[in-house]
C-alpha cells in the first residue's frame, strides 16, 4: 500500500490488468469454469482494504491490510480461519509478501525514512535485513528460509538474493540496467526479469552459485519471468507489436510454449507450481481483472470471487489453492482463498 520506488517494481505482477479488451477464440484450447471451487473471503478489519499476498502449503496466508494508505498492518490467516496481525517493531506500515511452509514470513516494513526488510519466524520474533545504503523489498521466501526480492539505492533497482544464514548477494545480468526478482524455488533458483539500456525487459533465471540465464521469447518486445516451481519451469508474460501482454511457460531445459486465455486479454502469469498449474491474471470481455488456472495439459479455466469487480491473483501453493484480493460492490477490498 506504500511504495518508494515506483509501482510496477514493487508490486507489478499484483497490478490490475489494463487493456484494449477484445473477446477471442484460441482453437484447442478448452475454455471451462470451474464450479467445485470454493472461495472464502476476510478482512483483519481495515476500512481502507486487504491485500492478501502469499500462501503456503498448509493454507496459511500472509498479506497487509491498512486503515489508509500509509498506515497497513500485517497478518497471517491459518487454514481454519484464525487471523493474527502483526508489525516488526518500529514500522509505521507493514507489507508481508511472502510466506514457507515452516510459517516464516518475509516482507518489508516502513520506519523512519527507509524501507527495511524483515523475517518473521513462526513463533513471532522478527529479524530485519536490508541492502546497507538501500531501500530493501523482499518478494519470496522458500521451504529453506533463502529470500529474494529487490533493492533500491542511488544506481536504481537491483535483484538479490539472501542465504537462510543472512548473507545478501546481489544479481545483476550483464547488460542490465535495472533488475527485479520475484520468486525463488527450493534450490534457490529464482526468477524475474531485467530492463536493458534499450529499455526492453528481459526475463532470467539465477541460481546460488551466481549462474544466470536469460529468457526471451522469440519476436517478442519484452518478456518478464515471474514464477518459477521446483522442475526449475518459469512462467511469465511477453508483449508483443501492439504491446499486449501473453503468458508463457518455459521448461527448464528451454523449451517455451506460448499461450492466451480464451476471452481475455493481458494474460498476466504469476505462478507455476509443482503440479504444472499456473495461475495469473487477465481482462475479460467486460473489462474486468479476473483470474485464471492454466493446467499442465493446456486447458485453461478463469474465476471472479463472488459479485467481484476485479479479482487479482497473488499466489498459489503445490495443492492448487490460490489466494488474492477483490472488490464487489461493497467496501473495502477484501482477501480471498480459492480451494479447487
Amino acid at each position: 500500500m506504500l511504495e518508494r520506488i515506483p509501482l510496477t517494481w514493487l508490486r507489478r505482477p499484483r497490478n490490475k490488468v489494463t487493456a484494449l479488451v477484445a473477446a477471442l477464440s484460441i482453437p484447442g484450447v478448452a475454455l471451462s469454469a470451474d464450479a467445485k471451487a470454493t472461495f472464502t473471503t476476510f478482512n483483519p478489519g481495515g476500512v481502507y482494504g486487504t491485500d492478501a499476498a502469499g500462501i503456503n502449503d498448509a493454507g496459511t496466508i500472509t498479506g497487509d491490510y491498512g486503515y489508509s494508505a500509509l498506515n497497513a498492518h500485517g497478518f497471517v490467516r491459518s487454514a481454519g480461519g484464525t487471523i493474527t496481525t502483526f508489525d516488526p517493531p518500529g514500522s509505521t506500515s507493514t507489507l508481508p509478501m511472502s510466506i514457507n511452509d515452516a510459517g516464516v514470513i518475509a516482507g518489508l516494513y516502513y520506519g523512519g525514512s527507509t524501507g527495511t526488510g524483515f523475517v518473521r519466524a513462526a513463533d513471532g520474533t522478527f529479524t530485519a535485513f536490508g541492502v546497507p545504503n538501500s531501500w530493501t523489498y523482499p518478494r519470496a521466501i522458500n521451504r529453506k528460509g533463502a529470500i529474494t526480492g529487490f533493492y533500491e539505492d542511488n544506481s536504481g533497482v537491483q535483484a538479490f538474493l539472501r542465504s537462510p544464514g543472512g548473507k545478501i548477494t546481489k544479481i545483476i545480468p550483464d547488460g542490465s540496467g535495472e533488475t527485479a526478482t520475484y520468486t525463488i524455488n527450493s534450490s534457490s533458483v529464482v526468477t524475474g526479469f531485467y530492463v536493458d539500456g534499450n529499455g526492453m525487459s528481459h526475463g532470467f533465471t539465477a541460481n546460488a552459485k551466481g549462474s544466470i540465464t536469460t529468457i526471451d521469447v522469440p519476436q517478442a518486445l519484452g518478456t518478464e519471468g515471474f514464477g518459477i516451481n521446483d522442475a526449475g519451469d518459469v512462467t511469465g508474460d511477453y508483449y508483443d507489436g501492439n504491446f499486449l501482454s501473453h503468458g508463457f511457460v518455459r521448461t527448464a531445459s528451454g523449451q517455451i510454449t506460448t499461450f492466451d486465455v480464451p476471452q481475455c486479454t493481458g494474460a498476466k502469469p504469476l505462478r507455476i507450481n509443482n503440479l504444472g498449474l499456473i495461475t495469473g491474471t487477465c481482462a475479460d470481455s467486460k473489462n474486468r481483472t479476473v483470474g485464471f488456472v492454466r493446467h499442465a495439459n493446456g486447458n485453461i479455466s478463469t474465476f471472479r470471487a463472488p459479485e467481484a469487480r476485479f479479482t487479482e491473483v497473488e499466489d498459489m501453493n503445490d495443492k492448487g489453492q490460490i489466494t488474492g484480493k477483490f472488490e464487489d460492490r461493497k467496501e473495502p477490498i477484501e482477501g480471498f482463498v480459492r480451494i479447487p
